[in-house]
């Protein structure tokens, strides 16, 4: 705790050399610097400096991508101070600013069921061997989707089972991430529990 919180003191004292048009003139080395402590305060939990981090910097960040990797710390130090509402509205905002949306509540359970067009006719064991995502907007959607998978458990099961589909389509349709483990087990869960396909979730 004492080195994060050192970091965090070099960081301020990194960013005071930077003139009062740092986001404009110095934008890699700005955000360098936020993420930097970011990620510091959200390891300290320290939950005050993290929100006041995320409210005064977000909006200087012009590339969405950016944004979103900041967003997503945030996003991590709203659930650990069981902000679950709020975690689980900005991911989905979010989520819409890459692009992707979740499908809707009315016949989820079917909707759900449909994934199983990309696999169907392979062995599921296989899934394993699907390349690694190559792009960075879904490998980021994947992560943000993992960050408020237990968000959406607690709102609704409905939501938690929106996240998941999409979550396992993406995974699906451009390849494996750090958070693909995670996602397959709770599509076996899923499946075991939510439509008694016990076969396909222990495969």
């Amino acid at each position: 705790r004492r080195q994060r919180q050192m970091c965090i003191r070099d960081r301020d004292k990194a960013e005071s050399y930077l003139d009062n048009n740092k986001w404009q003139q110095h934008y890699p080395l700005a955000f360098s610097i936020v993420m930097a402590k970011a990620q510091a305060s959200y390891l300290t939990h320290d939950n005050e400096l993290s929100n006041q981090i995320f409210t005064t910097e977000q909006q200087h960040i012009t590339d969405v991508l950016d944004k979103t990797r900041l967003t997503k710390i945030h996003l991590l130090s709203l659930i650990a101070q069981n902000n679950m509402v709020d975690a689980f509205a900005l991911g989905i905002e979010t989520l819409q600013q890459l692009n992707v949306t979740l499908p809707g509540v009315e016949n989820i359970g079917e909707q759900y069921l449909q994934l199983e067009k990309y696999y169907q006719d392979r062995d599921i064991s296989s899934l394993i061997s699907l390349p690694e995502i190559a792009d960075t907007a879904p490998l980021l959607a994947v992560e943000i989707l993992s960050c408020i998978q237990t968000a959406a458990y607690l709102i609704d099961p409905r939501e938690y089972m929106k996240v998941t589909y999409t979550a396992l389509e993406i995974t699906l349709e451009h390849g494996l991430s750090n958070d693909s483990g995670k996602i397959f087990i709770t599509h076996a869960l899923l499946l075991c529990g939510a439509f008694s396909r016990f076969k396909q979730g222990l495969e």
